[in-house]
């Protein structure tokens, strides 16, 4: 009995043991269930923001590359319309060189129609003569002569001036090759003028920093800059105006400084302010070698490389000169090769024309008298320094290199986008073609049409003749050359009509 109840007690205690430890290690495959729970979740939420990172990046990269791809498509299309824009140019420029060419052939074979009529009149006549009198050989020959002198007068003059015109031509023709091949060799960009320079503020409390107590920082800045700030109400940029471009980049450049600092106070204003003009300093001097070093030019002085890098900040009728300069230079080169002169005084010449815009008041005369005496104090050769003073007429030219000068800067002026056009000098231009055209004799109407660049004149029949006519026409041309400067071309139109009018009752 007793071992029975020790063993009914071992059972009891063993599924005791047994259940207990079933328990216990549920309870804890629970627990260790909950807590692999807990942690997937935890992955999961970690997962899900990395996911929602990665798709905020890539949407905004791709926002990025579209914007990217955006510019680039339009820089495409607006370089295509260009390149579409001279290639009709070309086609209109070729067509008129066919026609004129066989406008050139059609004179040719007239006059050799007419030499051979004249020579079967000759013979003509003189078969006649010997039929008809009892003329010697020698006065038949003289009565002959004279009669055709008197016949073919007008036929003589109108060969002449055909010949004449024909020669002019073809000058003109050799003018614009030599001008047009070197216009093809290179190209620059336009720039828009401006006086004035903005600086981005990344809050409003940086522009109470840049007044300072009282003004003391915007007045010490303006002291030191010698320009002017401008701040309105609005938070997001502050103006820096000056008309001198050079006081204006530098004062630019130690603002940005600043407002990337913090610390704005006057001790720190004119540190800033004189690295800013060490730094623009050895730009423009960079900017002189690298425009030397671009034409192969050699032997310059520091002084007039400082000179020359100086002329990028300075802008006429929306040209910047430097690049105006370059253009100048690169055009005498070519010309001065096509003459058969020295490419190098020639580029010289053009990068050296402008220089006086960078100097200041204490060089006296104007700036090509200015830039002159520089570059003959600096030991330049005399073609260089004559060709210089004598861009604006102010001297005589003394060499050939003087008139290459003056073509490549009028060349490079007047080229059509080379300089912006204001809407006075659009006006008084059509006002000046008006106004020389109605002083002829016979004049009724004149219109002046495609932005000046054509003009139409339309004189009395009764007053006026063909001849005459022409005359206007030829004589209005030469007058509109030698009184106004314009771009390009101005085509001039003489019109003759006569009109019959009757009325049928």
């Amino acid at each position: 009995m007793s071992y029975f109840s020790s063993g009914a007690l071992f059972l009891f205690v063993s599924i005791c043991f047994t259940v207990t430890s079933f328990w216990f290690f549920r309870r804890q495959r629970k627990k260790a269930k909950a807590n692999l729970q807990k942690t997937l979740d935890q992955e999961e939420t970690h997962i899900s923001t990395f996911k929602e990172k990665a798709l905020s990046l890539v949407q905004k990269e791709k926002n990025d590359f579209e914007l990217e791809r955006h510019k680039k498509e339009f820089e495409l299309n607006a370089r295509e319309t260009e390149h579409l824009k001279k290639v009709d140019q070309l086609k209109v420029k070729q067509d008129y060189i066919t026609q004129e060419k066989a406008q050139i052939a059609s004179e040719k074979k007239r006059i050799k129609t007419l030499e051979n009529n004249i020579h079967r009149t000759q013979k003509s006549y003189r078969q006649r003569l010997q039929q008809v009198t009892h003329l010697t050989k020698k006065q038949a020959q003289e009565l002959l002569f004279e009669q055709l002198r008197l016949e073919l007068d007008k036929e003589i003059a109108d060969l002449r001036r055909s010949l004449l015109d024909e020669t002019e031509k073809k000058t003109k023709e050799e003018s614009q090759r030599i001008l047009i091949d070197a216009m093809h060799r290179m190209t620059s960009q336009g720039f828009a003028d401006i006086t004035a320079a903005t600086v981005a503020l990344p809050n409003d409390e940086i522009k109470g920093r840049i007044i300072g107590r009282e003004g003391r920082n915007i007045r010490t800045f303006e002291s030191i800059s010698g320009t002017t700030l401008m701040i309105d109400e609005n938070p997001d940029f502050v103006l820096v105006s000056c008309f001198n471009p050079v006081r204006r980049e530098i004062a630019k450049i130690a603002l940005q400084e600043l407002v990337r600092d913090g610390r704005i106070h006057p001790a720190n204003i004119e540190e800033k302010i004189e690295d800013a003009r060490r730094n623009v300093d050895a730009h423009i001097l960079e900017l002189g070698q690298k425009s030397a070093s671009g034409l192969e030019l050699k032997n310059m002085h520091p002084e007039i490389l400082q000179l020359i890098g100086g002329l990028h900040f300075h802008l006429s009728n929306n040209q910047n000169s430097l690049d105006h300069s370059i253009e100048v230079a690169t055009l005498c080169g070519l010309i001065a090769q096509e003459m058969q002169c020295d490419p190098q005084i020639a580029k010289r010449c053009g990068l050296f024309h402008d220089l006086g815009k960078t100097l200041d008041q204490t060089h006296r005369g104007s700036h090509a008298i200015a830039a002159s005496n520089i570059l003959k104090t600096f030991g330049e050769d005399e073609r260089v320094v004559n060709a210089v003073a004598s861009s604006h007429n102010e001297v005589e030219k003394t060499s050939l290199y003087a008139g290459i000068l003056s073509v490549a800067d009028a060349l490079s002026s007047t080229r059509p986008g080379s300089r912006g056009p204001t809407i006075e000098g659009y006006i008084e231009r059509i006002n000046n073609l008006e106004m020389i055209a109605k002083k002829y004799r016979g004049v009724k109407e004149v219109y002046a049409m495609r932005a000046g660049r054509e003009i139409r004149v339309l004189v009395s029949p009764d007053i006026v003749s063909d001849v005459k006519t022409q005359e206007l026409c030829r004589n209005l041309k030469k007058q509109i050359e030698n009184e106004l400067s314009y771009p390009s071309s101005i085509k001039v139109i003489a019109i003759r009509e006569t009109r019959f009018t009757e009325t049928a009752l």
